[in-house]
């Protein structure tokens, strides 16, 4: 978990920050989820590698900010995507029913969000945005 998901990230910025460092501008935004801010039972694993997404994030904005370059992240929860089974437990009316919205995200909000914080949200910097229907307030 910790590789894929801490690994990617670190991976990515690698990669791009140099060229971000040298105009003097640039935005990264990560993916973490909705269980790395609010926990869930039987994920420790994934909530764990998830917030530890949230610690990079907010460190390498902290480095980064200075030379120009905005790190964020959001943070989604169960999306209603054809990834997600019918018959998943995310999908159960009782479950859609904990939800403020009373209903799951869709991958558009998803991408909204993120479009949002490369574009528009120019003023944030190591912030963690939870498009996820109200899951976790």
């Amino acid at each position: 978990m910790l590789r894929v998901h801490v690994g990617g990230l670190v991976g990515a910025a690698r990669a791009v920050l140099p060229g971000m460092l040298a105009r003097g501008r640039g935005a990264i935004v990560a993916v973490t989820s909705e269980l790395a801010v609010g926990g869930g039972d039987g994920d420790a694993h994934y909530a764990a590698a998830k917030g530890a997404v949230i610690g990079v994030v907010r460190s390498l904005a902290a480095e980064v900010a200075g030379h120009g370059v905005r790190v964020n992240a959001v943070a989604p929860g169960p999306t209603d995507t054809p990834l997600l089974a019918a018959d998943s437990p995310w999908r159960a009316p009782d479950y859609l029913a904990t939800l403020p919205a009373g209903r799951l995200a869709r991958a558009d909000e998803i991408a909204a969000t993120v479009s949002y914080l490369l574009t528009e949200g120019t003023f944030m910097i190591g912030e963690v945005l939870s498009p996820n229907s109200g899951a976790v307030i």
